[in-house]
């Protein structure tokens, strides 16, 4: 009977872990929701509350894209006087022009996204 019991309790702990695991991975914000977010900020002025204009929904992705550049800085090199205006319109340009990666972290897609910018600024590309 302990016997039983035990085997039970196991099986109970690693459905348990494997279901805590699976809501971990959905937990990622995917390039697809980031792009949701930041197609109204890139279309409205963030500064106005004008009517149509979720201003939350704006927050999140500006708060998401800010959130990823202070834990990330030493993997993006911005250009001097970048503003964040530019950056959400750079990030929000790439997720719309890839929406194959729609799925993806979207953490990394705006790291992708930034280096893949200042790449072409580099080569003497305009924005």
């Amino acid at each position: 009977m302990k016997r039983l019991a035990l085997a039970a309790l196991l099986m109970i702990v690693l459905f348990s872990v494997a279901d805590a695991q699976e809501d971990l991975r959905r937990a990622y914000v995917t390039g697809g929701r980031l792009a949701e977010w930041l197609k109204q900020s890139t279309s409205a002025r963030y500064e106005e509350d004008s009517e149509g204009v979720n201003t939350y929904t704006i927050g999140k992705g500006w708060g998401y894209v800010i959130g990823i550049l202070d834990s990330r800085t030493d993997e993006v090199d911005l250009p001097k006087g970048a503003r964040l205006r530019d950056v959400m319109t750079i990030v929000a340009r790439y997720l719309e022009a890839h929406p194959e990666l729609s799925n993806e972290p979207a953490s990394d897609l705006v790291i992708v996204a930034l280096k893949e910018e200042s790449e072409r600024r580099a080569a003497g590309a305009k924005p």
